[in-house]
């Protein structure tokens, strides 16, 4: 019925495709190109995620680069969610540069992203331990909760609490992200606290600055403060 082809003057690495309820299609793949052929738009890295929107006539509607300065994963894949939304997850190897805001706990962590219909990025997280570890498939619960699941040389460290059994392990884990709402100078801000459950590392995003935080559980118990 058609083709099309897509590309800039060095590696692409197409990996995934879905069609969202509208009918248009997204695509994505590990690119190494700049601006060049017919990618419009320079890369982060050594290697970032290109993603790319099309009708169902195969015409680009929007591309975008998703990653930071060092390389992300060559495999990258997509998930459907509600309202034209869609979740973006890999491996990476970044820390907080380009579009990537999340910290790097290792050689390589899992990434997570939500985009809305426009590529916009909603939110992101990333999970991992001291060394190299691959996200391969994703399980999505509702849209706060998740099945990650994937490769992992890692020991006990950073996000993972299991020990290694050898060289390289599956490493799967359960996230519920937790959302709630403060009022700072009478503004309504977003807060994430994630990943729930933890015995280890506890991460708070946050469009405000605060210098003092208490958090407490469900029954009222502080676990947390700042």
């Amino acid at each position: 019925m058609w083709q099309k082809g897509f590309g800039g003057s060095l590696n692409e690495s197409p990996n995934s495709i879905i069609e969202l309820s509208d009918k248009n299609i997204i695509c994505v793949g590990a690119s190494s190109s700049g601006v060049s052929g017919n990618k419009s738009i320079a890369t982060y890295g050594k290697l970032d995620w290109w993603v790319i929107k099309l009708d169902k006539a195969g015409n680009e509607i929007w591309q975008k680069n998703y990653g930071g300065i060092e390389p992300e994963s060559e495999f990258v894949y997509l998930k459907t969610g509600e309202n034209g939304e869609f979740y973006l997850y890999g491996s990476s190897v970044s820390g907080p540069t380009g579009n990537k805001t999340t910290l790097s706990q290792g050689s390589m962590d899992y990434w997570l992203l939500k985009l809305n219909g426009d590529g916009d990025i909603l939110w992101q997280h990333s999970f991992g331990g001291n060394s190299i570890d691959y996200l391969r498939s994703l399980l999505v619960e509702n849209d706060s909760s998740f099945i990650l699941s994937g490769q992992s040389q890692s020991v006990i460290s950073g996000d993972k609490n299991e020990s290694s059994y050898g060289g390289s392990d599956y490493w799967v884990l359960k996230i519920k992200l937790e959302q709630t709402t403060a009022t700072y100078n009478e503004k309504e801000s977003e807060v994430n606290i994630f990943p729930n459950p933890t015995n280890d590392f506890l991460y708070i995003n946050s469009d405000i600055e605060f210098d003092h935080s208490i958090i407490s559980n469900l029954y009222g118990g502080r676990f947390y403060q700042k």
